[in-house]
């Protein structure tokens, strides 16, 4: 076996120090980026990848699980069909269909090299404030074509030998509302990969090139045997559940989605057959991004075994092809964060089936992307604000108020930096009593916020979930309340007819917008929360008023 080749203690260095340098490649891309997305609220992610197969090696644990798991197709794809590579290459992708997720996520991979053959690829994804398109920020619930989502760009060569193709970058530029923040997130972006294949070069210095070489193939090997384990322990079945998006963002109807997870022995699929629509609008993931969901999910269900490749080899995952998750250019796809969370959302319910007891309530799981754009000061602004919500209840106790999503890491972005940076004004941003769902541990607490626009007018888009179909409790455990989203303008409240998704609304000086975040599914009955619990819930406020 290959963790036998190596002595226990240097794979575990080793693994440790794959980790350290992938978490410094995202702490440097932190605080060097532009744009607040990234620099403040750390919508990106990096990792190191397998130089034959492309999967992934190790990821940055303070970055999205998600683009991780995404970006080993797009490495993949590299791999199948670029031929000769440098030390001095660097190339650039946004295209869904093959990085999966949406074209705001731009990917950059480099090829490491060490005593002159190709080691491995180190890659990074951040998300961009704007693209270009139609719909400043690129969040628009209204398309129904990748036509109308922003640039899309295939995989392109952005630094040849070790020179920034200016050309490919003014292409770019030409096509996005925030050039300069597009031109120094890639240069950040740039330079954070020569660090990372700095860090395997030192690695593979110190302790062997084979050594490290033959230590992620044991670690692939050993993380698959681990995953293995953990799911012969789970007994011979086929467990099912189902949940909705509230819509497509084009048409008022609700998306349904269906999967069997079939345990057998120690293999595990993940079978989306009876998933078969297909949303006319964004809402729609491409198969790179099913894969990596999935991946997102199987990882939140064996929480202890490590990010890389062999989480998924004891897993199978089917889709009907041309349904909402599987789709195909020219389909929308920006919405993809939502439908990602549903898939999460059912594999964790069919597993919460599976063994009973040992998963919690659904999490809030909605981005709710908020878009506001205009004007100001004569220069172009784009804000792009996303929410917390609450986590479910779980064996261990009640779920957590106002956490990140499923899919990531990110931070909820400061008041004091929105504030600064774009005309708008928080009027309210505070815990939403009793919106977490009842049970013997409650779901957590989603959020209210209200933000005021203090320029002349602007245009805004909304883009989330949970509007209508609640995040779900277990074992008893009730439901978590629903999102909200509403506008009021010039002293009239308007609230979208498709309930979580608004388009072009125009927004004068004095208007505001208000985001209510659902919390999360409770764990259990409710009879059984302890009453000292319930007094404590009143006292801090957290019960429904």
């Amino acid at each position: 076996m290959l963790d036998e080749v190596i002595d226990s203690v240097t794979l575990s260095v080793i693994r440790a120090r794959l980790e350290v340098i992938t978490d410094e490649m995202d702490v440097t891309m932190f605080r060097t980026a532009l744009s607040p997305v990234i620099a403040d609220s750390h919508d990106a992610c990096h990792g190191i990848y397998h130089p034959v197969h492309g999967g992934t090696v190790a990821q940055g644990s303070h970055g999205h699980p998600i683009f991780v798991g995404a970006m080993s197709h797009a490495v993949a794809h590299l791999i199948e069909r670029v031929g000769q590579v440098g030390p001095g290459d660097m190339f650039m992708i946004n295209d869904p269909y093959i990085s999966g997720t949406h074209v705001q996520d731009v990917k950059v991979f480099a090829p490491v090299f060490v005593d002159g053959e190709l080691f491995c690829w180190v890659g990074g994804c951040g998300h961009w404030i704007d693209i270009g398109g139609p719909a400043p920020g690129n969040w628009n619930p209204g398309a129904g074509s990748i036509f109308q989502e922003g640039l899309r760009i295939p995989l392109i060569r952005i630094v040849a030998d070790g020179v920034l193709q200016q050309d490919m970058l003014d292409l770019v530029a030409a096509n996005v509302r925030l050039p300069t923040w597009a031109a120094a997130d890639l240069q950040s972006e740039i330079q954070v990969l020569t660090i990372g294949a700095r860090g395997i070069a030192q690695l593979c210095s110190e302790f062997g090139a084979g050594v490290v070489r033959t230590s992620i193939e044991a670690l692939i090997s050993r993380t698959a045997k681990m995953v293995r384990q953990r799911i012969e322990e789970i007994p011979d079945g086929t467990y099912s559940f189902g949940d909705h998006l509230d819509n497509d963002g084009l048409t008022p109807g609700p998306l349904a989605l269906n999967v069997d997870v079939v345990v057998k022995g120690d293999s595990l699929t993940i079978d989306f057959s009876r998933t078969t629509d297909k949303g006319k609008g964004p809402y729609n993931i491409s198969r790179a991004t099913l894969d990596a969901a999935c991946f997102v999910a199987v990882k939140h269900i064996f929480s202890d075994v490590p990010v890389n490749a062999g989480v998924m080899q004891p897993v199978r995952i089917v889709a009907s092809p041309g349904s909402f998750l599987s789709v195909e250019w020219p389909a929308a796809v920006g919405a993809y964060t939502e439908v990602s969370l549903r898939v999460i959302d059912t594999v964790m319910g069919a597993m919460a089936k599976a063994i009973p007891g040992q998963l919690w309530g659904c999490a809030f799981n909605t981005v709710s992307s908020l878009v506001i754009s205009g004007e100001d000061q004569g220069k172009t602004f784009v804000s792009f604000l996303y929410f917390g919500g609450g986590l479910g209840g779980s064996p261990q106790g009640d779920g957590m108020n106002h956490s990140a999503s499923a899919l990531s890491n990110s931070y909820i972005a400061s008041v004091e930096m929105v504030e600064a940076r774009f005309p708008l004004k928080f009027r309210q941003w505070a815990l939403r009593p009793g919106s977490g769902g009842d049970g013997e541990f409650r779901g957590g607490l989603g959020s209210t916020y209200e933000v005021e626009l203090t320029c002349d007018s602007a245009q805004s888009f909304f883009v989330g979930e949970r509007g209508i179909f609640a995040p779900y409790g277990v074992l008893g455990g009730h439901p978590g309340a629903l999102a909200t989203v509403s506008y009021q303008l010039q002293g009239q409240s308007i609230v979208p007819p498709l309930v979580s998704k608004a388009e072009r609304i125009h927004m004068r000086r004095g208007d505001r917008v208000t985001v209510q975040t659902p919390g999360g599914g409770g764990y259990g009955e409710p009879a059984k929360r302890e009453p000292a619990a319930r007094d404590r819930d009143a006292i801090l406020g957290f019960s429904a008023r």
